[in-house]
């Protein structure tokens, strides 16, 4: 039986979980419904101290192994996206036009799929949308990994896209979670000059 404070005990419950919901912004999977927005809460944070990005190794595209610290001496965009992704989509054009604008000078757009469909779904994909920055697939123990140096850190990359600047020494100066057209691209472009 439903007593009155039962009931606020209950109403309580549901209000503490839609706000973490709200104020982490809850990653979406590849069972829900696809968005084309942006997302309309960004959090861009600098670590208070400098850690190094994880080398874990990833798969390329081609099957090959591949790992952060082949970009050493260059500053590195780390982003964490999926095919299902409507953010991730949006931030797709603003990544190739920067890759193309700043890889001459050292830079990196790593793209990291966390797609659990394999390499040719992320490949079909790449074509579709015309990726030309270096595109990967992540395992749990990759997510994992970053997600420990979120700030703040957290079990595993959870929220799509999150991206990670990198800087020339492989430690992690900002981490981005969210993607709004037009805004978010003026702020990664501007970490990426300050790091060049």
């Amino acid at each position: 039986m439903y007593t009155p404070k039962r009931c606020e005990t209950l109403a309580g419950g549901i209000v503490l979980i839609a706000g973490l919901c709200l104020a982490g912004g809850c990653g979406k999977s590849e069972s829900e419904a696809d968005s084309n927005a942006g997302v309309s809460e960004l959090r861009n944070t600098e670590p208070s101290a400098l850690v190094a990005a994880p080398v874990v190794s990833w798969q390329t595209l081609d099957g090959a192994a591949a790992s952060i610290s082949a970009y050493k001496g260059k500053v590195v965009v780390v982003d964490f996206w999926a095919t299902w992704c409507g953010p991730c989509k949006v931030a797709i054009p603003d990544l190739k036009e920067l890759y193309a604008k700043y890889q001459a000078q050292g830079v990196v757009i790593l793209g990291v799929s966390v797609d659990k469909g394999g390499a040719e779904t992320v490949k079909e994909f790449v074509e579709q949308f015309g990726i030309t920055y270096p595109v990967v697939i992540a395992d749990r123990v990759a997510e994992e990994a970053y997600g420990r140096v979120m700030t703040p850190p957290q079990n595993r990359v959870t929220s799509l896209p999150t991206s990670f600047v990198v800087n020339r020494d492989g430690q992690i100066v900002k981490n981005y979670v969210g993607y709004r057209a037009g805004v978010s691209k003026e702020e990664l472009e501007a970490d990426i000059k300050k790091w060049l």
